[in-house]
């Protein structure tokens, strides 16, 4: 079975854990950026033991993604600045 489909027919059940899959499933599954996302979204399930809703786990995601692509580019523009 499709695990998207899997998780479309059992979102009733596990609602925040179905959001999660469905997100998680839609992204490209080559390099360590997707396990890096996995790794994250448990550390911040487990830290609220279940309690968190999935609205709040994926507004969460968005905000680390968001925040380490600016510090990223801060840090690329810091040294484009320096080099020339």
């Amino acid at each position: 079975m499709n695990p998207l489909t899997f998780w479309k027919e059992h979102q009733s059940q596990f609602p925040a854990i179905a959001a999660l899959a469905q997100d998680a499933l839609s992204f490209s599954a080559t390099g360590t950026g997707v396990e890096r996302l996995f790794n994250t979204t448990r550390d911040i399930c487990h830290y609220y033991r279940g309690k968190i809703k999935s609205k709040t786990i994926e507004d969460l995601m968005m905000f680390l993604c968001t925040s380490k692509f600016d510090i990223e580019e801060q840090k690329a523009k810091l040294l484009k600045e320096f080099f020339i």
